[in-house]
């Protein structure tokens, strides 16, 4: 018996309501509040490294302070110090002597003025006495700082905010050598013995001025309790919000701004893409950091909430308060902002969520950075549980020589002593790790990061349920996917990331009401329908071009077609006057039948390598040659390059991408078996049997593929037995060249 049209209509509009009621619960829902707190783990020390070299001074810390002013360096010849500055741009060294009173731990401060134009940080290379103390030091880092080219944000053809140009901010800054893995922000301590020492400082990459170096110890940072009573306490009520994309400056060129559609977030827009926060698929990574400038009307204690949103389920992500770039009591070394599903407003405050009052300046400048540090012993903890598992796999590899039949029994306490012991060690330091990570994150659920480390525990646990079968598991112990080494190092640089979304800064005293941090249950339902019927007469998209448009076709993804387009209209358009309509194409074919109906746009990209040379000879593309600037952009390009794109004296295409191949190998494989790295191909001949006796192999991506060989895969053989494709005449294939011939072999 069918339904009626009375009961069916009731139906549909009873499960409307129940999906509607369902999504606006979901956007309003809210996970049980995190309780982070503090645990660590003893740390991990490996011969030459940082934490060796502290384990050795320690307790040695130096008591004194040298500033050497820019005419003690002493340089290379050549190299001279310009007003009262050194300007480092050769590839040179600083040598520096220095008489310490009482032997100890130092810190090196540079007063420096970056001039890189790159993204890469100012690297370092420190000798003391004629060596480089720790393997960190062999490439030490000083931030250069990045600020907006504008204050006001451009958009595009369809009224989206553009990203505005980062350049450099060339402020002299004080900042002492930091490691390049930004895991030890306060900076790296040098021993110094009592004496003369000769410094020699080597830089690696960058360009900067120098006008002081200081040799100095480590600051006593005081307590909450102890900074409180360093100031006097006025009473006022003031509130300040600052939008977080207006920041001062940056450490790192990578933190841009980034979009969100929130109808909470400011400024808003029902149908344009606004810039409106930062930390979208950046300012993450350990050290990353984001200045403020404060500006409160009166010097006093103020509280600092952020309106904050975390990407990542069931974490807490950590940051550091820098003032004027001092830390200002030692609880601001690692603030947590813990994960709860929503925007909120974070007020900084301690494990035990006390608040905190921070005493400000007019003027003053807040910075607040990614704070890695409490999870480095972790970091370290899994790559020694990597290293030693990968070990373990490999041992095991060349005992069995990859045989797996299981007729034959292994005995692997045997051939491998102390092997059970060494598996419920794995176990128990893995149970550390996550008990360590639960207390930091706080979270009621595991983390996405927790999970995958049970999971790789589980299957240790496995192994030791029957360790004589290690030989036919190993997917479960190093090879494979899903194999608890792949479980674990796919989770290292997660560790050490802290992603958070930031929309506003307010700087407020206690009495101020802050504004609420997420919009409405109405007022998301409004948006929500709104755009929806708003989506139907939005014409931005729009394939056709206008007749004063630059018509583009692209062979590519939506979101490759979205940035040429964004890039072009900030970049292109802007200085030449140009407009340029770039949209996308499914199949390159499409441009021979656009052809034949007269619809064939300007510019094609994207398309296939014989397209031009085909094409070219039927008449349907111009020749580059006649361009009066030919010469000079075919500077840019390898001759080999252009081949495929020449007809007949002309040339009707540029190359967009050049593929070549690289090696990748194996360092701890080729140690443990006593190989070299392959410099030619016969060196790769001689190592396969040793391979093979290991179960190994040696690939090649010529292997990929069966009975037909690609060009692409063929030809850097030929090339590298300096073979020919053609003929000197280029009328036949040079098939009978002997070198060709060896290369095919």
């Amino acid at each position: 018996m069918g339904l009626s049209r009375k009961s069916l209509r009731r139906l549909i509009i009873t499960a409307s309501v129940v999906a509607l009621l369902a999504v606006l619960f979901a956007l309003n829902a809210r996970t049980a509040p995190a309780e982070p707190s503090f645990m660590d783990l003893d740390p991990v020390v490996t011969e030459g490294s940082y934490a060796e070299y502290l384990a050795h001074h320690k307790g040695a810390e130096g008591e004194e302070e040298h500033i050497l002013k820019a005419e003690d360096f002493l340089l290379d010849p050549g190299e001279e110090v310009v007003l009262d500055y050194y300007e480092w741009i050769n590839p040179s060294t600083i040598k520096l002597e220095v008489g310490i009173e009482k032997a100890g731990l130092f810190l090196i401060y540079f007063r420096y003025q970056s001039l890189n134009d790159s993204p890469n940080p100012l690297a370092l290379e420190i000798e003391i006495n004629g060596e480089v103390p720790f393997q960190e030091a062999s490439q030490a880092i000083l931030d250069t700082f990045w600020k907006e080219a504008n204050e006001e944000v451009g958009t595009d053809r369809y009224g989206n905010d553009v990203s505005v140009l980062q350049i450099l901010h060339e402020e002299w800054k004080t900042a002492p050598l930091k490691d390049a893995g930004n895991l030890h922000p306060q900076g790296l301590k040098f021993y110094f013995r009592g004496g003369e020492n000769e410094v020699k400082i080597t830089k690696t990459s960058g360009k900067l001025r120098i006008s002081e170096i200081i040799i100095r110890p480590a600051s006593v940072i005081p307590t909450y309790e102890e900074y409180l009573n360093l100031h006097e306490k006025k009473e006022n009520i003031y509130f300040k919000r600052i939008e977080a994309e207006d920041a001062e400056y940056k450490n790192s060129s990578s933190i841009n701004r980034g979009t969100s559609r929130d109808p909470g977030v400011l400024p808003f827009s029902m149908t344009k893409l606004k810039l409106n926060i930062m930390g979208a698929d950046s300012y993450q990574n350990p050290g990353e950091a984001i200045t403020w400038k404060a500006d409160v009307e009166e010097a006093g204690f103020y509280y600092l909430s952020f309106k904050v949103k975390l990407t990542r389920q069931n974490t807490t992500s950590y940051r550091t308060l820098y003032i004027n770039g001092e830390i200002p009591f030692k609880e601001a070394e690692h603030l947590a902002f813990s994960y709860s599903g929503n925007w909120e407003n974070v007020t900084l405050h301690s494990f035990q969520n006390k608040p905190f009052m921070v005493f400000l300046e007019p003027g003053d400048e807040i910075t607040l950075a990614v704070d890695s540090t409490l999870f480095i012993n972790v970091y370290g903890k899994l790559r020694k549980l990597i290293s030693e598992m990968s070990e373990l796999g490999l041992d095991v590899t060349k005992l069995t020589r990859n045989n797996v039949d299981k007729n034959i029994d292994w005995d692997m306490e045997e051939h491998f002593p102390g092997i059970t012991e060494k598996l419920e060690l794995w176990q128990s330091e893995l149970e550390e790790v996550i008990s360590v990570l639960r207390a930091l994150y706080g979270s009621k659920y595991d983390a996405e990061i927790v999970q995958e480390i049970k999971a790789a525990q589980a299957k240790i646990r496995k192994i030791s349920e029957d360790i004589d079968e290690l030989p036919r598991r190993l997917g479960l112990l190093s090879r494979g996917s899903a194999s608890a080494v792949q479980l674990l190092s796919s989770q290292l640089d997660s560790i050490l990331q802290q992603p958070i979304l930031i929309d506003a800064l307010f700087i407020h005293t206690e009495d101020a009401k802050l504004p609420r941090a997420e919009a409405g249950f109405w007022v998301k339902l409004w948006v929500a329908v709104s755009r929806f019927f708003l989506s139907f007469f939005d014409q931005s998209y729009s394939d056709k071009a206008k007749p004063d448009e630059l018509e583009v076709w692209v062979n590519r993804s939506r979101q490759y077609v979205d940035v040429i387009q964004r890039i072009t209209d900030d970049v292109f358009t802007k200085s030449t006057g140009i407009k340029v309509k770039v949209s996308i194409m499914s199949d390159d074919g499409k441009l021979l039948l656009a052809n034949s109906a007269g619809k064939q746009p300007d510019v094609a990209l994207g398309v296939s390598a014989w397209i031009p040379n085909e094409y070219g000879m039927r008449g349907m593309l111009y020749d580059l040659t006649d361009e009066p600037d030919f010469r000079d952009v075919l500077r840019q390009y390898h001759p080999e390059q252009l081949v495929p794109m020449i007809y007949d004296k002309g040339l009707y295409g540029l190359p967009e991408t050049e593929n070549f191949y690289v090696l990748f190998y194996r360092k701890d494989l080729l140690s443990k078996l006593g190989l070299e790295v392959p410099d030619t191909w016969s060196d790769v001949i001689d190592m396969l049997p040793i391979l093979e006796r290991y179960g190994m192999s040696f690939y090649i991506p010529l292997s990929a593929s069966t009975s037909f060989k690609s060009w692409d895969m063929t030809s850097p053989f030929i090339f590298q037995f300096e073979g020919k494709i053609y003929s000197d005449d280029a009328f036949e294939a040079a098939v009978e060249n002997e070198n060709t011939i060896a290369a095919l072999n």
